[in-house]
C-alpha cells in the first residue's frame, strides 16, 4: 500500500502513468515496482529475488512503504 510520494516524478509516473521526471530507461522497472508496492499490505510482500535491498531502501525513502 503506498501512503505518499514525494518524489515528483515517481508521483506523476504513479497517478498519470507519464515518465517525465524519472529516467526513461527505468521507467517500465518503476512501475513494475509501484504496482507492487501498492498491492502489498506488509513489507515481506516485497521480498522477491529481482528486488535488491537497495530498491527497498530508495522505496522506504521516497515513502512508499506504509
Amino acid at each position: 500500500m503506498i501512503r505518499s510520494i514525494r518524489h515528483k516524478g515517481l508521483k506523476r509516473l504513479y497517478e498519470d502513468d507519464d515518465p517525465r521526471g524519472v529516467i526513461s530507461e527505468h521507467a517500465d522497472k518503476l512501475r513494475d515496482i509501484l504496482a507492487r508496492l501498492d498491492a502489498s499490505m506488509v513489507p515481506s510482500d516485497m521480498d522477491l529475488i529481482h528486488l535488491t535491498p537497495a530498491v527497498l531502501f530508495c522505496a522506504s525513502a521516497f515513502s512508499l512503504l506504509a
